[in-house]
């Protein structure tokens, strides 16, 4: 999961999924992340963890980029947790 989130919003260093996420949620999205790593296998013939960092963006941004809207979805998501979990979310400044 870290592999994945830090390929969508660059220097993420969150700690993972927080235990307020309902249960459900947090196997869904686990599961979900399996489609990067068989895309990795698939793609690249090798584990998403073991491609530098330019070889997992390009394979998460295809999902962003595919004509289904299934994965599209499911890159929205993915980016929508990633930035949930980050910690300098917290530390940002307030726009108001």
């Amino acid at each position: 999961m870290r592999a994945v989130f830090r390929s969508i919003v660059p220097g993420w260093d969150g700690s993972g999924l927080p235990a307020a996420f309902p249960l459900r949620v947090r196997f869904a999205l686990r599961l979900s992340l399996l489609l990067v790593f068989a895309a990795s296998l698939l793609w690249k013939a090798r584990f998403f963890g073991s491609l530098s960092v330019e070889e997992r963006e390009a394979i998460v941004s295809r999902f962003s980029r595919s004509r289904l809207a299934v994965l599209r979805s499911l890159f929205n998501w993915w980016k929508l947790a990633a930035l949930v979990t980050d910690p300098r979310i917290d530390r940002a400044p307030s726009p108001v």
